[in-house]
């Protein structure tokens, strides 16, 4: 997993092209901050389309356990479903760190 590096707003703005080239060509990850506050990211695509697939299947899931349990509480069902998330992220980085290939990204 890439470090993510923090750039301050007018520095991006000034390297905005550079930025992109780190972003692309390297994989780079920046959050980008005003005064001190994160307020965005630059992501690779394939980084942002992996999120948008996991956060399908993650609803997917979350759709699943809800209809199998309709007499539970929303708030209930809500804490289960991110705890089981949570742990399933956890061990997916657990397997990424310790199979990794080499593969940036």
């Amino acid at each position: 997993m890439e470090k993510v590096k923090s750039v301050n707003a007018v520095k991006a703005r000034k390297n905005f092209g550079e930025l992109i080239e780190e972003v692309y060509y390297r994989g780079d990850q920046f959050v980008l901050e005003r005064s001190g506050r994160p307020m965005a990211a630059m992501v690779p695509l394939p980084v942002l389309d992996q999120w948008k697939k996991q956060r399908l299947e993650d609803m997917k899931v979350f759709d699943e356990i809800w209809a199998s349990n309709p007499a539970v509480e929303a708030s209930e069902l809500t804490k289960a479903v991110n705890k089981t998330i949570t742990q399933s992220r956890q061990a997916r980085q657990k397997k990424a760190r310790h199979g990794a290939s080499g593969t940036r990204f």
